[in-house]
């Protein structure tokens, strides 16, 4: 199920990038964030950048913002129509932000049906396959480092193997409680992982190699304990 799930938002993906690609045939689209980086669950939101392959070439996003803007909001039109074929349940461009966004709620259940793949048999999988999840697209511009942080993210999983357990947990914890959405008060993936390296260092914990050394649970309560009272 989980596996399918993934395949859908791959699929997903690519049909956003072909929308892009038509309203705007010198754009770009790129993944970032968890998707990219592969600290993504099953609800987790995906993070699209998109910008002008000329400028993407020469490391230059100096648009203008007017131009921005009218990019985000031709894209924010064209998902709006997608609404009536109900994989898209909503769509919100919020223009005043410090970083303009493109807000969409999509429909699981919708884009499994549209994919070709089957309900699932198992019960448990019902709340999952009901679900929405969102998708931010957001333009590059000179201060957007959602693609060049993946890179880092990616440097410090291989410096230190169990941030990711450690972060995917405490991800879920965050959902659970919904503490897990910035744009509401709480605390972003990237900002969680800033965390748990933070915290890594401090008791140098980076140095430990070998896996049957590590208690994970132990972490887990040491980090809790660590932000919770000592801080």
């Amino acid at each position: 199920m989980l596996k399918e799930m993934q395949q859908v938002k791959e699929i997903l993906i690519q049909n956003l990038t072909s929308l892009v690609a038509k309203l705007l045939p010198n754009y770009f689209v790129d993944v970032y964030g968890s998707h990219a980086t592969g600290l993504c669950l099953h609800w987790s939101d995906i993070d699209l950048v998109v910008g002008a392959k000329d400028e993407r070439e020469q490391s230059n996003f100096k648009m203008q913002d007017v131009r921005i803007k009218d990019s985000l909001r031709r894209i924010s039109d064209a998902l709006k129509g997608e609404i009536a074929n109900n994989w898209i349940t909503n769509v919100i461009y919020i223009e005043q932000a410090s970083v303009p966004v493109v807000k969409i709620k999509c429909s699981l259940k919708e884009l499994m049906i549209k994919s070709g793949h089957k309900f699932p048999n198992n019960p448990k999988y019902k709340d999952i396959y009901n679900e929405t999840f969102s998708i931010d697209i957001t333009h590059m511009t000179d201060f957007h480092n959602g693609v060049k942080c993946v890179n880092l993210v990616k440097e410090y999983l291989l410096d230190c193997w169990f941030i990711e357990p450690l972060i995917l947990v405490l991800k879920q914890m965050l959902k659970v409680n919904g503490l897990n959405d910035p744009y509401k008060g709480g605390l972003s993936s990237y900002g969680l992982l800033l965390m748990i390296v933070a915290f890594i260092q401090f008791r140098k914990l980076n140095k430990v190699k070998v896996p049957q050394t590590i208690n994970l649970g132990n972490i887990l309560l040491d980090f809790l304990h660590y932000y919770g009272e000592v801080l």
